[in-house]
């Protein structure tokens, strides 16, 4: 069995831990994100804000991520979308990981859509899906 929790921001700003299920009817896509990035030594990027077309400021780690934004906010169905706002953290037979979708966003039809970023070629970077 595979134990799931997901971490996120409440509506006071504090860090708050649940099961999926817990997330629904919250507008993570609203909150402020968990942290923002930072460049290291030896890793290309650089730390960006991108203010979206809502006026939403939504932080980007690097250059692909902010290209990706600018195509989330040019996406007539996305009414909303932000970064770094949920952390998914799961177990399974001794083994534990955490995933940290890109962004994750919300379509005119309300449905919640994430959008991850792809896996390193050597080996994987830890935040892809």
């Amino acid at each position: 069995m595979v134990d799931i929790q997901v971490q996120f921001r409440s509506a006071a700003g504090r860090a708050c831990l649940d099961e999926p299920a817990g997330l629904r009817g919250v507008p993570v896509e609203e909150r402020a994100p968990l942290s923002e990035p930072r460049a290291y030594k030896g890793r290309y990027s650089i730390p960006t804000k991108w203010v979206s077309a809502t006026g939403q400021v939504v932080w980007c780690a690097s250059t692909v991520q902010l290209g990706a934004a600018m195509l989330l906010d040019f996406e007539p169905d996305i009414v909303c979308f932000q970064s770094r706002v949920v952390k998914v953290h799961w177990e399974q037979d001794g083994r534990r990981g955490t995933v940290e979708p890109a962004f994750v966003a919300r379509t005119r039809n309300g449905s919640r859509l994430r959008v991850c970023a792809p896996a390193a070629k050597r080996g994987g970077c830890g935040r892809g899906c």
